[in-house]
């Protein structure tokens, strides 16, 4: 459930949808778990329907209401949901992410969507494809949108959104609008985009490059990591493309305090090939604009007016000579469309690994973006593209966002346990040295706030916040008698202190 009341659009959907034919299904769940919570999801969704549909008094409408009437329990209350950011359902059948601060109309809420076809109901899936035409679909229903930000909502205003269903049958032109270049998210292509002729640089459009039929091609995708703090949330999920010889892993980190996310991407070749990589963000307008940052409004969906008047800032603050950033057109839900985009191609060996960098702010009409930006900048590490940084200063205050890139470049060549070699996992970014997989910190004065994922080591400026202590480890696979002492690892921590 979003701030705006609705169902969140992903796959198949239109925005807003209809929310009467749910209005049942959540009267039952109420019932049957005597669950006050479902209860409230239900009165919630009849409200914003007549909200939105003040004079529907059709038979359609009626229909769902009469099973809504026969299933509800009407002994149970409502429970207002606590709002913290959660996995939807779990890493198997759900495979969303939902990172928001509360249920109230002016909350943040961001949706990940990172589910693949997956390897359940086969058989009904198989029916699917060879009875009806739905080439471009994932069965059933879905879209090619796996590790994509399906929705983005602050302040009652809808920043970023879903392509929506199609423009007709049984699907739109290049497979609109369910094609992995309707999405939020990064798009691998094999190929260069440009060519050199006579020392002068041809490039081939942006869209007209990405798209092809839109017939849908499977992926793999499994949830890495998962982690709420305090003062920041933060996901890892990976998507495996074995036909197109990569794996691409989306981190996200949500700053709940300021309102902003950092989202890190990384891509890994599997075999040696030239590849296209784009990230790609979707709006309706650009309101302004500057180096490497978009700022972003979406007016209406489909006839549905936008509520509120707040616009996002998308800014790629990495500096790559050989990276092009630009905004191409489209069409998505059926109304005008532009994709802000940063690409790369390259010619990349086994294990290569390219990264991207963007960071999304929301923020109100009055506020210049160009002032946001000076605010944030990426900070590469010693053992670049291995880790990667983006700090953030405001009146005083400093923050360090702190990835690692690649999970295994702390495991050795030899086969021991533990595996992990913290010297080797090791790196520097910014004012931060750490083996983690996640870091986030803010100074403020004197006064210091750290959380870390998987860790055994973290600095500050050279001042040690952790350092896990070393133990034995006698047994070991190839049944020698080696005794190792390794500082293991901590599954998460966070911490207050004074420096």
């Amino acid at each position: 459930m979003t701030p705006l009341l609705s169902l969140p659009d992903f796959g198949d959907a239109w925005w807003p949808c209809d929310f009467t034919r749910f209005v049942p299904i959540f009267e039952k769940g109420a019932a049957v778990y005597q669950e006050p919570l479902f209860k409230w999801v239900a009165n919630r969704l009849w409200e914003a329907h007549k909200a939105l549909h003040p004079d529907d008094y059709g038979i359609g409408t009626a229909r769902f209401l009469i099973d809504a009437a026969r299933w509800r329990d009407a002994d149970i209350g409502e429970e207002i949901p606590a709002g913290k950011s959660r996995l939807i359902m779990d890493e198997m059948v759900g495979k969303k992410i939902v990172f928001r601060n509360g249920t109230a109309p002016d909350s943040n809420y961001m949706l990940l969507n990172y589910r693949d076809e997956g390897d359940s109901g086969y058989l009904f899936k198989e029916y699917m494809r060879t009875t009806i035409t739905a080439e471009e679909e994932k069965p059933h229903h879905g879209h090619s949108d796996e590790n994509s930000i399906s929705s983005l909502i602050s302040n009652q205003t809808i920043l970023l959104n879903d392509a929506g269903y199609r423009p007709f049958l049984p699907s739109g032109d290049f497979g609109a609008y369910r094609a992995d270049y309707f999405h939020n998210r990064m798009c691998v292509r094999k190929n260069r985009r440009w060519i050199r002729l006579e020392n002068e640089r041809k490039e081939q459009d942006m869209f007209e490059f990405l798209r092809h039929s839109g017939f849908f091609r499977p992926v793999h995708t499994k949830l890495i990591d998962f982690m709420t703090f305090e003062k920041v949330d933060m996901s890892r999920t990976r998507l495996e493309d074995e036909e197109l010889g990569y794996f691409g892993e989306r981190t996200i980190v949500y700053q709940k305090e300021a309102n902003y996310y950092v989202i890190f991407d990384s891509v890994k070749a599997t075999r040696r090939d030239v590849f296209t990589l784009t990230n790609l963000w979707h709006t309706q307008q650009i309101l302004a604009q500057g180096d490497q940052w978009y700022d972003g409004r979406i007016n209406d969906v489909k006839g549905y007016e936008n509520p509120g008047d707040w616009r996002l800032l998308v800014y790629f603050p990495q500096k790559h000579p050989d990276r092009n950033f630009g905004v191409f057109d489209l069409t998505r839900h059926d109304q005008p469309a532009k994709a802000i985009y940063e690409t790369a191609s390259s010619y990349l060996y086994e294990n290569q690994l390219e990264t991207f960098v963007t960071v999304l702010v929301p923020h109100g009409p009055d506020v210049n973006p160009a002032d946001i930006v000076k605010q944030f900048e990426f900070m590469p590490a010693d053992k670049d593209p291995q880790g990667a940084g983006v700090c953030r200063t405001e009146n005083g205050r400093e923050e360090h966002i702190v990835v690692k890139m690649d999970l295994t470049m702390d495991y050795s060549q030899r086969t021991i346990i533990p595996r992990y070699e913290q010297e080797k996992g090791a790196f520097k970014s910014g004012g931060i040295t750490t083996d983690a997989n996640f870091v986030f910190t803010a100074k403020e004065n004197n006064r210091m706030y750290w959380a870390a994922s998987y860790l055994s080591l973290l600095k500050y400026a050279e001042k040690t916040l952790h350092s896990s202590r070393k133990q034995s480890y006698l047994r070991q696979p190839s049944g020698s008698e080696e005794i190792l002492w390794r500082p293991v690892k901590w599954r998460s921590w966070e911490e207050k202190l004074s420096l």
